[in-house]
């Protein structure tokens, strides 16, 4: 997906600036969680918690690709080793 900047130039999106602004609604469940997560104060405000989510969210996939990685290697090397 990408999205046009002023001069009509096309670019991915958050690649030139490094900054994206979302404008979006949470419903049910999500947005119960999130509201919990400011009222006890873990979360500083919604954007925080999204933002948060995001990272925790990253850190979760890359650490699922390393364990893969990680067993791939396993894996060659025991064939190797047969």
């Amino acid at each position: 997906m990408s999205c046009t900047n002023k001069s009509n130039n096309r670019y991915p999106l958050g690649e030139s600036k490094g900054k994206l602004r979302l404008n979006m609604v949470l419903e049910g469940e999500t947005a119960r969680m999130l509201v919990e997560l400011r009222v006890r104060g873990i979360v500083r405000s919604y954007a925080d918690g999204v933002n948060q989510a995001i990272q925790m969210f990253h850190n979760e996939i890359t650490e699922r690709d390393l364990r893969s990685a990680r067993f791939q290697t396993f894996q060659a090397a025991k064939e190797e080793t047969g």
